[in-house]
């Protein structure tokens, strides 16, 4: 993987301030951003970002005893459901989802102890992940 040289720029209300790390002192305060010159760019290959709207929003509690509350924001899929996988065994139990709320109350009274992967699939692919301890 290549490296880009980078510019930083910080900004502050007295002073403009341009340098590299070996020329100048950083302003711990202002506003920075990076600089890349264009002609860097031309032999490297353009990547887009996809920034999805679906995601966990939380676990509560965790770790979990006997009832999980999971806030999601779903909103606008077409389908969605939530899958807890156990990290250890690779068992999961799958819990379809109102994509018009914003909550789910699972009972995990009955899971083993261990670590968890809450998943959230929307319209069949995967958009959010957060781990779970349950107790």
């Amino acid at each position: 993987m290549a490296l880009l040289p980078l510019t930083m720029f910080a900004q502050t209300p007295d002073e403009d301030f341009c340098g590299t790390e070996t020329s100048a002192e950083t302003d711990p305060v202002g506003v920075y951003s990076r600089s890349v010159d264009p002609n860097v760019l031309a032999n490297y290959d353009e990547v887009t970002v996809n920034i999805t709207p679906y995601q966990i929003e939380s676990l509560v509690p965790n770790p979990v005893n006997s009832q999980l509350t999971v806030t999601y924001d779903a909103q606008g899929a077409g389908s969605a459901y939530l899958m807890l996988v156990n990290q250890t065994t690779g068992n999961s139990d799958n819990y379809i989802l109102d994509t018009e709320e914003s909550l789910i109350s699972i009972d995990v009274s009955g899971f083993s102890t261990g670590l968890y992967s809450v998943i959230l699939v929307c319209d069949g692919d995967i958009h959010s992940v957060k781990n779970l301890a349950k107790q």
